[in-house]
Order: structure tokens, then sequence, then C-alpha cells
């Protein structure tokens, strides 16, 4: 799985790995149900980068509905710039990137040399243990490295939405904007449609362009 990467929320690899299980039982039960229950993903984006294709694979969920979509790997022009610091007990260097409207200050250690990092994040000499937007936004940071192999467990499930970036950009900005319209339709007892009404969600992506 050299080739691969996978960024998303650790509770979304116990949740992938119980899901996994439970596909190959004939049926699920309360008690199965209850299992994934318990998995509460507060983060639902999944980037699977392919590493020898040069493409990013996006899995999101809006309400009910997962979106995917794949890009080439968006270009990233860094300015290395070689302050210090030590993280995990890696030696790490410091790296500048305006990205897709933020700009960011990335920690990396070419101790581990692989070209890699959380979210899109990518192309330095080493693995970005760090990164933040200059707001504080958006703060990405390694709290702990495990190196056992892992399986990557891609969902295909044909009710997934294939859609391209624009698309999931512009129905995910009408979501914060207007969430209960996604709530499906509703009736008044003489046929009318209820308009259902809820205040916007604060809309601020990591990707502002």
């Amino acid at each position: 799985m050299d080739n691969f990467s996978n960024f998303l929320d650790v509770t979304n690899v116990k949740r992938d790995s119980l899901q996994k299980v439970q596909s190959k039982l004939k049926s699920l039960g309360t008690k199965e149900v209850n299992e994934l229950g318990k998995f509460n993903v507060i983060y639902k984006k999944k980037i699977l980068k392919d590493f020898l294709s040069r493409t990013v694979l996006v899995q999101d969920k809006i309400m009910s509905n997962t979106y995917e979509y794949q890009e080439s790997f968006p270009k990233q022009s860094w300015i290395i710039t070689n302050e210090r610091s030590n993280i995990l007990g890696y030696s790490c260097k410091s790296a500048k990137l305006n990205f897709r409207g933020r700009n960011y200050l990335a920690w990396y250690t070419e101790e581990i040399p692989k070209s890699d990092g959380p979210a899109n994040f990518e192309g330095l000499p080493g693995l970005i243990l760090k990164i933040t937007d200059e707001n504080g936004d958006y703060d990405f940071s390694a709290i702990a490295i495990n190196k056992t192999p892992m399986d990557i467990y891609v969902r295909n499930e044909e009710s997934i939405l294939k859609v391209s970036r624009d698309k999931f950009r512009e129905v995910q900005k009408a979501y914060f904007e207007n969430p209960g319209a996604f709530l499906g339709k509703a009736y008044n007892e003489d046929g009318s449609l209820i308009s259902i009404k809820l205040k916007p969600i604060p809309y601020n992506p990591l990707e502002l362009e």
C-alpha cells in the first residue's frame, strides 16, 4: 500500500472495519446496527491519494447522501524556510504554502521520506507532521505514529453520488446556506407544500477556492 494513502477520521477507520465485517452477513439485526451506532464520525470527509496515477479520490457526506469526486493532484508550490522544530521526536523543517485561498505553515520530517501529509497536502521531501493556516481555522497535528500495516477500505455503494469537485462545492455551499432545503418535502393536510426554513450554518471550508 506504499502507493496509496488514506486520510480520514480515526473513528471512521473503526467504523469501516466493522462495516467490512458486517458486509459479509446475510442481514443486519439490532445488535449490528447498535454496534455501528457507537461510532460517531465527526469529520466525514475521506481523501484517498493514488501516487501512481497522481489522482485524489474524495468522499464526503451532506445530510444522508455520500458524494464522491476525483481530481488530479492539485499543484502546490511550497516555499521551504528551513526553520527547525521537533515533533514526536522527529527533526522537522518548515515550509509555507498558499493553496486554494489559504496561507499555511507546515512542519515536515525527512526522517520519514514519504512525500505526503493530511488532507490534500503533499509534495515536500518528507512527511508533514503539522500544518496550520494563518488564521488558525485549521490545524492538523500528528499526535502519534503507528507503523502497523493497515488495509484501505473505500466505499463503493451504488448510492454514492459521483460528481465533479465544482458541483460538490456548489451543493455543499447551498446546504450551509439553507439546510432546511435538504430535509425533503413535507405537506400540510390540504396537500400544500410546507416550506422548511432553518438558520444558515457558518460556512468556512478548508478550500476557499
